[in-house]
């Protein structure tokens, strides 16, 4: 057999069929079923960032809990703060007199315990301190220090920002020999982990650099924020920024709390605090196509539809061009200043036709041409990005105009509005043709996903039982209308019972099993004389003590209604009571209101008895033990007294003592 190819009357661009792109600018998705979207910006470390594992050089955390210290800065002059952990304000250190020593500009801090050290370029000193500051233990000639760090081992590590080297000193201020590699331009801070490997920050152009080095190496090796963040436990530090810095701790009242503060140690608001959130995203992104082809000469392309999703101060602009020739010479530059750095496409600037604002489907209203061309292009907020999901492009023009007489085209410019302002009522009916079409899906109970399925049997008035697998639930409702027209009948009560329960129940009619004897019709031991004097009693006919006493219904209908409307279901092994339960449930709603059902089946196995019923009471199975206050034992019935010993059942033994208890059997 061999297939007939249509003529293509759309095209799609799209991740399946591709986007037929000729230069892509700021955009990424076109491989990623999800869609268009502006191009990601790279991710930029914020000083925030790295103060959760380090602090800021003129920040530094004391021994204790929420202890903190702060080197204010040099303008009007530099104070040494320390952060109560009770009040959690700021106090100074210098509060009731003079620094002890000739403090000028400090740029950092550093502590451990009560050892407090100073870099102070403008004094060309590194002050090293005790009492928490306010003994001064030593006075280090040093040209340009900088960010200090206390090491593992018990000495100072101070950057030397002249020369780029780590310099180490003892408490005492004794110069040992440093063992680290030179440092790269622009430090910021500096500190150790947990496993004593030494953490260095960079600054250059607004961008910070992590690397991190072991006692020895001859060189850094450079890291990642994620690497930073796992080597460090969290510092509490939740905003650093050039305002101030926010701490965030647990209070045993309030539970956690953030509390700000200036560098200077003012309580500060913290929106005032926090820096703002750099932009995720590229404001502007373009997409050009190659020539689309349609395969019709001098085609009049129709209609062009964008599935996307627009957030709020974000945008998607379309635009089309058509040409006769797939390879035009390019024709002009693009004017618009907002893209002046974007590709201008082969059709002159003039050409394109741009979609109105926010229209997420237009008309074509280009000349006729084979070929066309289209541009795609998204602007955003950098916070946010539309997405582009599809593009559908329609060819040649068909609208309602065609099945309207000819006269509504003998003018071109009465013919062009007319096209126009039908197309609108086309797309509304087009789009409620696609609901009809697809209107059968919904309701094919093997198509749908397997949540649609207690919807769909709402609308037939159908429950869907928990326990019911996927699978059993699509032959239910696949089933339901045959059922519905048996509904009531032999054939259907044991249909629904076959279906839901995969046993297939016996049926007994009691009415159709009786055999009244007519006179001249009777034979012999096939039928019985019915006595309306027996089936109620009858003043001055019937026997006294011999018949029940009714009073409703007409007595001479007695031959007719006596055991109507009732009937009886036997089906195999119930299994358990929950199952039988169910059973009983569904018989009930199923079958006539008017009628009575009485219920039967065999959990005990193979019966002997005057009415077996094969298939039903007839399975081999082990019989359970008698059990006292079984509400289904009864003596010389439906039981079996045994011993309870023995491979292959039990055996009776006479002369032995039998015993009837909960959980004992009869010996």
């Amino acid at each position: 057999m061999s297939c007939v190819s249509q003529p293509a009357i759309f095209r799609l661009l799209d991740a399946w069929v591709g986007w037929s792109e000729s230069s892509v600018e700021h955009l990424v998705g076109l491989d990623d079923e999800l869609g268009v979207t502006l191009a990601p910006l790279p991710g930029r470390i914020t000083s925030t960032d790295l103060s959760r594992a380090i602090p800021p050089a003129r920040l530094a955390r004391g021994c204790g809990d929420c202890e903190w210290y702060l080197a204010t800065p040099c303008e009007p002059e530099t104070r040494l703060l320390f952060r109560n952990p009770c009040d959690k304000d700021w106090q100074s250190i210098w509060v009731c007199c003079s620094p002890p020593a000739d403090v000028q500009c400090v740029v950092a801090i550093g502590v451990h315990c009560d050892n407090v050290a100073l870099p102070d370029p403008s004094a060309s000193t590194l002050w090293l301190l005790r009492n928490r500051g306010r003994e001064l233990v030593a006075a280090v000639d040093f040209d340009a220090p900088g960010p200090v760090t206390f090491t593992p081992w018990g000495t100072w590590l101070v950057a030397d920002m002249a020369s780029n080297v780590l310099r180490e000193f003892d408490r005492s201020g004794r110069e040992r020999a440093s063992d680290f590699p030179p440092l790269p331009p622009g430090i910021d801070r500096l500190g150790f982990d947990q496993t004593c490997r030494l953490w260095i920050v960079t600054a250059e152009d607004d961008t910070f650099l992590i690397h991190f080095a072991d006692r020895g190496d001859s060189a850094w090796t450079d890291a990642s924020l994620e690497e930073l963040l796992g080597a460090f436990p969290d510092t509490g530090l939740v905003a650093t920024t050039d305002t101030g810095f926010c701490i965030r701790e647990s209070d045993r009242l309030a539970g956690e709390v953030v509390c700000c503060y200036t560098w200077y140690g003012r309580p500060a608001a913290r929106e005032d605090v926090e820096e703002t959130p750099a932009p995720q995203f590229e404001t502007h992104g373009q997409l050009l196509t190659v020539a689309l082809d349609s395969g019709i000469p001098r085609c009049r392309w129709h209609r062009v539809r964008i599935d996307a999703d627009v957030p709020d101060e974000t945008a998607i602009s379309i635009a089309v061009s058509t040409h006769e020739y797939p390879a035009p010479p390019p024709q002009g530059n693009e004017t618009d200043p907002e893209w002046l750095a974007f590709q201008d496409g082969i059709p002159h600037p003039d050409d394109w036709q741009t979609a109105p604002n926010t229209a997420l489907d237009f008309l074509v209203d280009q000349p006729p041409g084979r070929y066309l061309f289209l541009r795609l292009r998204l602007t955003g907020n950098g916070f946010a990005t539309p997405t582009v999901h599809r593009v559908r492009i329609d060819f040649p023009r068909q609208t309602s105009i065609d099945a309207l007489p000819v006269v509504y085209r003998d003018n071109p410019d009465a013919e062009a509005f007319t096209e126009r302002f039908l197309a609108l009522f086309d797309a509304a009916i087009e789009d409620i043709d696609l609901a009809i079409e697809r209107n059968p899906q919904l309701l094919d109970s093997e198509g749908v996903a397997p949540e649609v399925l207690p919807w769909l049997g709402g609308f037939l008035d159908v429950a869907m039982d928990p326990a019911w697998p996927t699978e059993r639930r699509r032959e239910v409702l696949a089933a339901v209308p045959d059922l519905y027209r048996r509904r009531g009948t032999v054939a259907g009560l044991q249909g629904t019972v076959e279906l839901l329960f995969d046993q297939t129940p016996v049926i007994q009619e009691v009415s159709l099993e009786r055999m009244w004897g007519g006179v001249g019709t009777a034979r012999l031991g096939q039928a019985r004389t019915f006595g309306s004097t027996r089936s109620r009693f009858r003043i001055g006919h019937s026997p006294v003590s011999r018949a029940p006493i009714a009073s409703y219904g007409n007595p001479d209908t007695d031959p007719l209604t006596m055991q109507a409307f009732r009937f009886r279901v036997f089906v195999p092994g119930f299994g358990t009571t929950a199952m039988q339960n169910r059973i009983e449930a569904l018989i009930a709603s199923q079958k006539p209101a008017h009628t009575i059902a009485s219920i039967g089946g065999s959990r005990r196995g193979f019966l002997l008895g005057p009415d077996p019923r094969v298939g039903v009471d007839t399975a081999f199975t082990p019989l359970p033990p008698p059990v006292l206050n079984d509400p289904g034992l009864r003596l010389n019935r439906a039981s079996i007294l045994w011993h309870g010993s023995g491979c292959h059942g039990p055996a009776i033994k006479a002369g032995q003592t039998s015993v009837i208890g909960v959980n004992t059997v009869m010996e």
